[in-house]
């Protein structure tokens, strides 16, 4: 199966952009749209614009473009949300794995393995600190 092209993917990301923002183009083209519509409409506006703009653009030097593989510290930021390439404190990292726990908990509708693949993450990050 060949590899999805840069401008699929987008394309579907920006799917709900797109169906949220139809239907506040069209009430602030109703005579007498209330202020606060308007202005949302505006910035929606913009937001289809600048991906309108992504899409037609050509992008040189970037056809063949190969991500690097995340090392293993990277995956753990990541999946602690955490961010890359800084020194990071023992608050951060738990604040990182106190939000990251509460969506991957199995009583709160994740699964085991998830959330001892996070708690590994913690401590692996807390002990390369």
């Amino acid at each position: 199966m060949p590899p999805k092209s840069p401008a699929r993917v987008k394309t579907r990301r920006c799917g709900g952009r797109r169906r949220r923002a139809l239907p506040i183009l069209r009430s602030a083209l109703q005579e007498g749209a209330d202020r606060t519509i308007t202005d949302a409409a505006r910035r929606r506006l913009g937001i289809l614009r600048d991906t309108l703009h992504d899409l037609a653009t050509p992008r040189f030097g970037r056809r063949s473009f190969v991500a690097k593989p995340m090392t293993q510290d990277e995956c753990y930021r990541q999946m602690l949300g955490l961010p890359f390439g800084c020194r990071l404190a023992a608050a951060e990292i738990h604040r990182g794995y106190k939000r990251a726990a509460k969506t991957v908990h199995p009583d709160a509708g994740g699964s085991a393995q998830a959330f001892l693949d996070l708690t590994a993450a913690r401590d692996a990050l807390m002990k390369a600190r």
